[in-house]
């Protein structure tokens, strides 16, 4: 790729970047919180530079890998600016309600599980469906995750407080309230023994009241609880419900990748170079995803899920950059004039192109294979140009 061509993606790219950056900076500084951690730091600045990489290689990429690529350009460009204006609270600037901030908060997340399902499902139908037209590919892949993610998130649609609805809500109200009023007659830590013996709790059928608990239920429900009584740690709980459907789009859209992975080893359709990769550091990407979700379910303490959260962060920042190498590498090859012959190929005769030997492959042949015994023309090594 000539030197001038580099500079000027690479100026572009540094420009749209600092630009985004400063509005982020102007935006936290009038932001009511003024709060961001260095993990979201790192995180959002990255989906910035990650969205910036995608588009450029969309400027050059073939016809349906311009569509993963743009695909890739919307999903973190939507990470690198709407979630950092849900994590900043930034809607407080025009209307100092935090409840608002936290509608907000759980339809941008909502939005984001649907584009990350959108992406899987377009990478399932780009290996299922080559050589159809990009346009019902996309279409089907907007229906299918559209569909999933209305589904799982009706309640959260239907009722904007329904995190704040939930059975484990209504319970933890009530055994609060208890312990708050043990506190007030000078009783600093009420067992749940104690508690149990003042309230009623409900027996819960999904959402619906259908009797109400023993007392040894009763205390064991209020052991539950109790963790989230302290400090902040009832935020964890409220966000429950929420993430455990974000956990759903999250495996859905894993199982998706997965699929479109098998398929592509069983089968070994000619695909375009380094679209192995691409999908392998997306699944990674899926997997972080899913034990981010997770974590947030398991853990009571605040504290301790913020400095988890920050590592997490910070690890899916990684495979952000992983994404990102693969789409550089990816860039380069189709700049050069060997690449753009061989993906020309590959749309008009792909019968003609047979995949080269690559680390993976010397891997599975070198603990699964008799070389001797193998002599197909895939497994050349490809000759550098």
């Amino acid at each position: 790729m000539p030197n001038a061509a580099v500079k000027s993606v690479v100026l572009r790219i540094a420009f749209w970047w600092t630009a985004t950056i400063l509005g982020g900076v102007i935006l936290l500084l009038f932001s009511p919180d003024q709060r961001m951690s260095f993990g979201q730091v790192v995180l959002r600045a990255i989906c910035v530079i990650a969205m910036l990489v995608s588009l450029e290689l969309g400027k050059i990429e073939t016809v349906d890998g311009r569509s993963i690529a743009l695909s890739l350009a919307l999903l973190f460009g939507y990470t690198g600016t709407i979630i950092f204006l849900a994590e900043t609270n930034s809607i407080r600037i025009l209307v100092d309600m935090p409840i608002v901030a936290f509608y907000l908060g759980q339809y941008a997340n909502a939005i984001y599980n649907t584009l990350l399902l959108f992406c899987a499902t377009f990478l399932l139908l780009e290996t299922t469906l080559s050589g159809k037209p990009v346009h019902r590919k996309y279409l089907a892949a907007i229906v299918i995750s559209v569909s999933i993610g209305v589904g799982l998130h009706y309640p959260m649609i239907e009722n904007p407080r329904y995190a704040y609805m939930v059975p484990d809500i209504v319970d933890f109200v009530s055994v609060d309230k208890v312990e708050k009023e043990f506190r007030d007659k000078g009783i600093a830590s009420p067992n749940a023994e104690l508690i149990a013996g003042r309230i009623s709790l409900p027996k819960w059928d999904g959402s619906k009241k259908v009797g109400t608990l023993s007392r040894d239920e009763r205390i064991k429900r209020v052991e539950e609880l109790q963790p989230y009584t302290r400090g902040f740690n009832y935020i964890i709980l409220v966000h429950s419900s929420l993430r455990l459907m974000g956990l759903y789009m999250n495996l859905v859209a894993t199982m998706l990748v997965v699929v479109s992975i098998i398929i592509k080893l069983v089968k070994d359709p000619p695909q375009g170079a380094y679209r192995d990769k691409l999908s392998l550091a997306f699944l990674m990407y899926l997997i972080f995803e899913i034990i981010h979700e997770q974590s947030f379910r398991e853990v009571t303490d605040w504290n301790l899920f913020l400095r988890i959260d920050e590592i997490g962060k910070l690890v899916t920042t990684a495979t952000i950059v992983l994404i990102m190498s693969v789409e550089i590498r990816r860039y380069r090859f189709l700049s050069e004039a060997f690449g753009k012959y061989y993906e020309s190929v590959l749309a008009k005769n792909p019968l003609r192109i047979t995949r080269w030997r690559d680390e993976i492959d010397s891997v599975v042949l070198k603990y699964f294979f008799k070389r001797n015994r193998l002599s197909r023309r895939f497994l050349q090594k490809r000759r550098q140009p």
